[in-house]
């Protein structure tokens, strides 16, 4: 038996047999700390991984009754990666009960953070990376958190991940940056490795400068209008997992967040008129895409 222990947001982590998933977790966080340590059998791990019997299993002694789940073991190293992915957002939300996690994608324009709460079937994820392509930073593509206090939005630094296999209707140079910038992967689920000025590093904070609701429908012209603040400000509530307990801190806050942007609902079927449209209503001329960089590098 091979333990290999991490410290990982100042707590002890154990990899019994399976260094490979303390590595396959580094390569997706962004701004992190993430360093071996020796391992001290007198202070416990916070979080145990193991490899056993060809299934990865973990145990976290911190959280009661949601450890792997016996009907869907982890059998891939993907999937042990994307275990620690759910429960490290977990994990973040208990360490920072002052901030909202929020399920959507947010993306900078213009040094400010547009929020897509995640509305179901609506392509959040997807919009997001032709949004990365064309040139746009990403705070996240499905959790971001927000400020109670300062109303700001929190890159939590993890790399996003796209549903295999790409759908057929993508293009052919949306599919090239897929296979550039593939990461780790399974045949179900494919991180996207990004780089430097594609994605934000954890703890960066960005005003919010709006919400957009999506709504993604066949055959349909892109067209960007103004939504009724009660409608972003619903869409931010129900998204909300972090802080349940205070229903009143939860609507003051989401409440001045969307009183002080500018909420739109956005109507498309080509994620790239989705992106110009949002280009032209917060960010100007897209800043110097991705394919520019590659065609000159």
């Amino acid at each position: 038996m091979t333990i290999h222990r991490f410290e990982i947001y100042g707590e002890p982590v154990d990899f019994i047999d399976c260094r490979e998933v303390a590595d396959g977790f580094a390569s997706i966080l962004r701004g992190w700390t993430v360093r071996e340590i020796p391992h001290d059998p007198a202070m416990p791990a916070f979080v145990t991984f193991r490899f056993e019997r060809g299934i990865y299993d973990w145990n976290a002694p911190w959280i009661t009754g949601r450890n792997r789940r016996d009907d869907e073991p982890s059998i891939s190293l993907m999937e042990a990666v994307c275990d620690f992915h759910y429960e490290f957002i977990d994990w973040f939300a208990d360490r920072n009960p002052e901030q909202f996690c929020v399920h959507m994608a947010s993306v900078e324009f213009a040094g400010r953070a547009v929020l897509f709460p995640a509305v179901q079937r609506t392509g959040k994820s997807t919009l997001a990376m032709h949004l990365v392509k064309a040139g746009f930073p990403l705070l996240g593509d499905d959790v971001v958190a927000v400020d109670g206090a300062t109303h700001e939005a929190i890159a939590l630094g993890l790399l996003p991940r796209m549903r295999l296999p790409l759908h057929p209707s993508f293009k052919p140079e949306f599919v090239d940056f897929m296979i550039r910038h593939a990461g780790l992967s399974d045949r179900r689920w494919q991180y996207v490795e990004l780089g430097e000025g594609q994605i934000v590093d954890h703890g960066r904070r960005l005003p919010i400068g709006a919400v957009v609701i999506l709504d993604r429908r066949k055959d349909v012209r892109a067209s960007i209008a103004p939504a009724p603040a009660s409608a972003a400000l619903k869409a931010l509530i129900d998204r909300n997992f972090g802080v349940l307990e205070q229903p009143g801190r939860i609507f003051d806050s989401f409440r001045a967040i969307v009183e002080n942007a500018d909420c739109r609902i956005l109507t498309y079927a080509d994620p790239e008129d989705g992106v110009a449209l949002l280009a032209e209503a917060f960010g100007g001329a897209a800043p110097k895409s991705e394919e520019r960089r590659h065609a000159t590098a």
